[in-house]
């Protein structure tokens, strides 16, 4: 719960650093970034969110048409 609460904190971070560093530089158009950040992460969080399911649950990873199990 904390490593997940750690990664939407770090998330965070880095999408007020770009917006920052987007108006003070003028790179691209910065309001439009926020946005594809936000959908970006949105979407890592849902396959991290996968897989330590998938790890914690013992039902395996697959990789490149492998399964491995996590149980030891």
């Amino acid at each position: 719960m904390y490593l997940l609460l750690f990664a939407l904190l770090v998330w965070l971070v880095s999408v007020f650093a770009l917006v920052y560093v987007q108006k003070i530089f003028y790179i691209g158009k910065a309001r439009y970034a926020p946005l594809s950040i936000i959908l970006g992460g949105i979407i890592i969080m849902g396959i991290f969110s996968n897989s330590a399911f998938k790890t914690i649950s013992g039902k395996g990873v697959t990789w490149k048409g492998r399964k491995y199990s996590t149980k030891n």
